[in-house]
């Protein structure tokens, strides 16, 4: 970024782009900064010397003679992003722009093959983390730039990506990902594993340790290999979830929840969401606007007392529930005078 007023310096093999389609890029510009009045001439060009001078030298490194073809398509990408506010100077989605400095360059091959496809699909990745509690955009940029260097088609690391997601706190990507490891593991073994970060030497053990997984939500990778942590009799808080909408939390009042159709749904008598979890993370993403559930009582137990399956355990916090509903493997649970949910597993 400029300093001091400076516009940074553009060189190398994309002042040569420029330089030879000048007439054509500034008319683009132009054209842009028609619809996007948050497009400004030195934003951009700090947008072109620091983020997408490394991606253009990356790409022309690996396939020259498609450099140009994919400046053309992250030119047009980044004045809409520069528009939005989502690149440049006045960035706001810091993770956004640090994946386009940092994950971009290192998935150079993957550009040439499909620039606008792969470029727009990390953006949006990156743009749903930031916006996602508790989810982790760094470990999602480390997962996907390993195994960037492990997958040689577009579609596959487009798979990465969802199953990356998910173990960086995406937790209603759940179902979709361990599908995405299943067939991962038929083809691309070594990228399911580093997906799990498991060693690449245990791929015979994924189908062992990916059929634990979806038996037990929260045990880690490592754990259904070895089979430990996978059943207690003990029930432990294994997550907390929410806070006061006007601490940065989802709820107006205190929550209810139930399990209806196979999720758990949550209702703050103003809205509804659904409640993912694992031991990855937890998400609450938005159910239908408007719609509450009823408030439900305990059938899980009482005074404290609290039971799943085989599992039970005494907690004084929950002495008076106001809801709580199971799904076989985990227990959510609300108090009344609480804005946060917990969850509740038999996991050792």
């Amino acid at each position: 970024m400029a300093q001091g007023g400076t516009q940074p310096r553009i060189g190398g093999v994309l002042a040569e782009l420029l330089r030879d389609g000048r007439e054509r890029y500034n008319a683009r510009f132009i054209e842009a900064r028609r619809y996007k009045s948050k497009i400004d001439a030195a934003g951009f060009s700090d947008v072109l010397a620091t983020t997408l001078a490394p991606i253009v030298e990356a790409v022309n490194a690996v396939d020259s003679s498609k450099t140009t073809q994919c400046f053309d398509a992250l030119y047009d990408l980044s004045l809409e992003l520069l528009g939005q506010e989502l690149l440049g100077p006045r960035s706001r989605c810091l993770v956004l722009e640090e994946g386009w400095r940092t994950l971009l360059p290192a998935l150079a091959k993957h550009l040439v093959a499909e620039p606008r496809k792969v470029a727009g699909a990390i953006s949006n990745a990156l743009y749903n983390l930031a916006q996602t509690p508790g989810a982790r955009p760094d470990a999602w940029i480390k997962a996907l730039g390993t195994c960037g260097a492990k997958t040689n088609d577009v579609a596959t690391l487009l798979q990465a990506g969802q199953v990356a997601a998910w173990t960086a706190g995406m937790a209603h990507f759940r179902n979709d990902a361990l599908t995405s490891l299943e067939q991962l593991s038929n083809g691309n073994a070594d990228v399911a594993c580093s997906l799990l970060e498991l060693p690449a030497t245990d791929r015979s053990s994924l189908p062992r340790v990916l059929g634990r997984m979806k038996e037990n939500p929260w045990i880690t990778p490592l754990q259904a290999r070895d089979g430990s942590g996978v059943s207690s009799s003990k029930l432990k808080i294994v997550k907390r979830i929410g806070a006061f909408k006007g601490l940065g939390g989802a709820f107006l009042a205190p929550p209810c929840v139930s399990h209806e159709n196979g999720q758990f749904v949550v209702g703050d008598g103003h809205d509804t969401w659904v409640l993912s979890a694992d031991v990855f993370g937890a998400t609450l993403l938005k159910y239908a606007a408007g719609k509450c559930i009823p408030r439900r009582h305990a059938t899980h137990g009482a005074g404290g007392n609290l039971r799943l399956n085989s599992g039970s355990g005494t907690f004084p916090e929950f002495k008076t529930v106001l809801s709580a509903a199971d799904n076989g493997q985990t227990l959510a649970v609300t108090v009344a005078t609480s804005h946060t949910i917990c969850l509740l597993a038999a996991a050792g």
